[in-house]
């Protein structure tokens, strides 16, 4: 790759604070703009040269097709480690990656064939022709629900909470944080569905997004691998509340409700890879394949947090130095949250006690 046509220099000389920010920010825009996936066009990076006296900042800019969130924990640490490396006249040495993008890509497809993925077809079906109730007060309309009326509710949680959330409570029921905040999220739904006066049963459908990054292929080593990939599938949680007062009152029935929907999630096999699998690289099923929701209806797509591959320690001059990269993003690979919504919130149910504000359901 000629690094001539990725690669722009900025002169930042005696811009800071304010100004260098705008800089960025205008520089930032028209990387994005120099994307272009359907010729290859992938990366675009911009050093913004402060003098021989001053240093530097390195704006990268990637499409969202070849990096994910895992992916930035890895090329951050060989940017420092070659960093360095030229700085002191060495050669940059960078660790061997394991397994290529291409060679996972192609282990997918062999997996796709194997007569045991054909069985969890049942599953996905089933997942998915379940009711689908609505999330919200009504269908999605392509003529309003737009980009351009899109709102967002922002819930803070105190920091006491939080710890408990990250550390008392998955360590109590031995589960993770997803296993807890899913939870959390599919009483929400369905206490204010039973509010509403609609069913409260069949549990809530949500698309979970995953790393995609799991040993389901022996050999297999994607610890230094960079690309996308994030799995999707559909899993329907159902919390089966017996007693509403109980869970408000953190009794004994949310330790239970947490325990159930933990256990949905680990009854998925492969954390939900072969529906990916099914529907898109099988050809017995492809055709077949679970459906989706029905048109205008809104979904829920969640966003797990993944664990990061490798972790640098900090006295590993392999560290990204502070403030030196910043990743961007672009608005054209969008990501859906319960947080937002195409129309303000019609209603903003409160569990009882000292539970804060539950958004209502995004559209």
């Amino acid at each position: 790759m000629d690094a001539g046509t990725c690669l722009l220099r900025v002169d930042a000389a005696g811009l800071d604070g304010e100004a260098l920010r705008a800089v960025v920010a205008r520089e930032a825009e028209a990387a994005r703009g120099r994307l272009v996936p359907e010729s290859g066009v992938m990366v675009q990076a911009v050093w913004f040269d402060a003098g021989p006296q001053t240093a530097g900042r390195l704006l990268l800019v990637l499409h969202h097709l070849v990096v994910d969130g895992v992916s930035w924990r890895i090329l951050l640490p060989d940017l420092a480690a070659a960093w360095d490396a030229v700085a002191a006249g060495r050669r940059p040495e960078l660790e061997p990656v394991g397994t290529s993008f291409r060679r996972w890509s192609q282990e997918l497809a062999a997996l796709a064939q194997n007569p045991a993925r054909l069985e969890e077809l049942p599953l996905w079906t089933g997942m998915l022709d379940g009711p689908q109730e609505l999330l919200g007060d009504r269908d999605l309309d392509a003529r309003e629900d737009t980009v351009g009326t899109v709102r967002h509710v922002t819930v803070t949680v105190p920091a006491e909470r939080t710890e408990q959330l990250l550390t008392t409570v998955p360590s109590a029921f031995h589960a993770g944080v997803d296993d807890v905040l899913l939870a959390a999220f599919a009483l929400a739904v369905t206490d204010w569905r039973r509010r509403k006066g609609r069913s409260a049963d069949g549990g809530v459908l949500v698309d979970l997004e995953g790393h995609g990054r799991h040993d389901v292929v022996e050999g297999v080593d994607l610890s230094r691998t960079v690309g996308w990939f994030t799995s999707l599938y559909p899993v329907r949680l159902d919390p089966a509340v017996e007693d509403w007062q109980e869970v408000w009152a953190a009794g004994p029935e949310a330790g239970r409700v947490l325990k159930r929907v933990k256990e949905q999630l680990r009854a998925l096999p492969d954390h939900g890879i072969g529906y990916g699998l099914l529907r898109h690289l099988s050809p017995q099923t492809g055709r077949c394949s679970p459906r989706s929701p029905r048109p205008g209806s809104a979904s829920t797509t969640w966003a797990a947090s993944p664990r990061p591959a490798r972790r640098t320690p900090r006295t590993s001059p392999r560290r990204p130095r502070p403030r030196a990269w910043a990743a961007a993003w672009t608005p054209r690979c969008r990501c859906r949250t319960p947080s937002r919504s195409t129309r303000p919130p019609t209603t903003t149910p409160t569990a009882p006690g000292s539970a804060p504000p539950c958004p209502g359901p995004a559209a």
